[in-house]
């Protein structure tokens, strides 16, 4: 069973104003990663077996470092099309070997191994077809899909994204508790970024 990982780093990070993925995370005595490094170690373990980051805007940049760390890239030519262009180049880009895969968005940097380790937990018991981890009742990423439903996805119109290719599957999706609350908190603003740093050094002094 082959377990991949796809990281979504496309975008043009406009509603930052800088660019998300090289962001550094950690102030004080917290580790010191940017947010693309911190992402590409949450998914470096055993049970996962292949990483791909969906690249766009800045691509040789982002390159760059997955290169460092051990892990392949693949470019989305229609990037400026949004999300979900990226979903589809990088669900493109995996082999029938693969039995699901994680899809995060880059600027979702906090979510805990813990919170991995349930998901993969819950499929390999259940084979569901998505598995969410969901923080008090609401669904959160990253979502760890079954290559079952590949077809699916790929034939989708792209309305409401991958959350509406998925929609569909009724009792064969399962949520999956968490007290994660990392699972909500992205980053599009400066403000939201601001926070993150306050709320990992807070938790990494633990």
């Amino acid at each position: 069973m082959k377990i991949s990982a796809l990281i979504l780093a496309a975008g043009f990070s406009s509603r930052m104003g800088r660019f998300k993925p090289l962001l550094p995370l950690g102030v004080g005595k917290a580790t010191k990663q940017n947010v693309l490094e911190r992402q590409i170690s949450l998914f470096q373990r055993p049970e996962i077996q292949e990483i791909r980051i969906v690249t766009g805007h800045r691509a040789e940049d982002i390159k760059r470092i997955a290169g460092a760390m051990g892990v392949e890239t693949v470019f989305n030519a229609d990037y400026a099309d949004g999300m979900f262009s990226s979903v589809i180049t990088g669900l493109s880009s995996l082999n029938d070997t693969s039995s699901a895969f994680f899809v995060m968005p880059v600027d979702i940097p906090l979510v805990a191994p813990a919170t991995i380790s349930l998901l993969l937990d819950a499929w390999q018991a259940e084979k569901p077809a998505v598995v969410y981890p969901r923080f008090i009742g609401k669904r959160g990423h990253p979502p760890l899909i079954s290559m079952a439903v590949r077809a699916q996805i790929l034939d989708w119109s792209g309305h409401q994204g991958l959350r509406g290719a998925l929609e569909g599957l009724g009792d064969r999706a399962m949520d999956v508790e968490t007290d994660d609350r990392y699972i909500l908190m992205d980053m599009d603003y400066p403000e939201d970024y601001e926070q993150i740093q306050l709320f990992l050094n807070s938790r990494e002094k633990i």
